[in-house]
């Protein structure tokens, strides 16, 4: 059974993660491959529509709320944390456009 990182660099491989920028407050910006959705997702309990960005723990060790994040041009802000979700040892941000 794969780990949550071997099932990333597998996705990478197979062409279904996405390039990211993570820019940590007052940090250097960082290259990440994420899984990306651009809708909305019970799972979270949100209302409304939101960007859902999920990525090995490991890759985000120290993310946090207003972090800035960029995926296909388009620059976003984290809005919540969701670690070990929806699996151990990855994390799901949801993210608000800016």
């Amino acid at each position: 059974m794969l780990d949550v990182v071997q099932f990333y660099e597998a996705g990478v491989a197979a062409g279904i993660t996405h390039a990211a920028i993570w820019t940590p407050q007052g940090g250097i910006p960082v290259a990440i491959d994420v899984l990306f959705v651009n809708d909305y997702n019970e799972i979270y309990e949100t209302e409304g529509n939101r960007p859902i960005l999920r990525a090995p723990s490991v890759l985000l060790p120290a993310v946090a709320q207003g972090d800035a994040i960029t995926v296909h041009g388009a620059n976003y802000r984290v809005a919540a944390i969701h670690r070990d979700t929806p699996h151990p040892g990855e994390t799901a941000l949801l993210l608000s456009k800016t």
